[in-house]
């Protein structure tokens, strides 16, 4: 694998509106999962999100059915999309900080590393379209491509030319509860203090 280049990801995911593609099939994804009778009942955060992927990757395979430079591999437990032969996209759920949530599995692992050949395809560059959720699980707050190697992430970039930067918002201050509420004293302890 190459270490991933922006200028060459975004010129490539640039033609034939295959950016808006990606955010096309992830926003699907999205109102799929939402749709789900069941959505508010899973007691697994992954059910929704596994539900998404499939949706996703769905949708994504219809949208891209038209552009030969588009080869769409399903392999090992996953589906990835190669772009004119030098850029692998797969779709992930992601943090806020860009790191998704894989299980440490062999393939998850190497993934971002730059020497490996996973798929056999020599020279992709291997990046990942991802979304992020607000703190709530609600609505999705940021989706884009990103780049990593390794646990860093090296690039991103946003779909959409309306894209805001990402704002990763610090950890809210613990703030004492102490003065929230006063507990009442008994009557007993009133009458003592009053005198009677």
């Amino acid at each position: 694998m190459a270490k991933p280049v922006e200028s060459i990801v975004k010129s490539t995911l640039g033609k034939n509106g295959r950016e808006s593609k990606l955010q096309a099939a992830i926003e699907y994804g999205w109102a799929r999962a939402k749709a789900h009778p069941d959505h508010l009942k899973f007691r697994r955060g992954c059910t929704r999100a596994s539900l998404m992927w499939e949706a996703t990757v769905e949708k994504a395979i219809e949208l891209f059915a038209g552009d030969h430079g588009v080869h769409v591999d399903e392999h090992f437990d996953t589906v990835s999309f190669i772009f004119d032969g030098l850029v692998l996209v797969r779709f992930k759920k992601a943090d806020t900080k860009l790191h998704t949530r894989n299980y440490p599995t062999l393939l998850a692992e190497l993934f971002h590393e730059v020497t490996p050949d996973l798929f056999g395809y020599a020279g992709e560059q291997r990046v990942e379209a991802v979304y992020v959720l607000n703190q709530y699980n609600t609505e999705i707050v940021w989706s884009g491509i990103v780049a990593r190697d390794g646990d860093e992430v090296i690039w991103k970039f946003e779909f959409g030319e309306d894209a805001k930067p990402m704002v990763l918002r610090p950890a809210a201050e613990k703030k004492s509860t102490a003065k929230l509420a006063k507990v009442k004293k008994p009557d007993a302890e009133k009458k003592k203090k009053s005198g009677q």
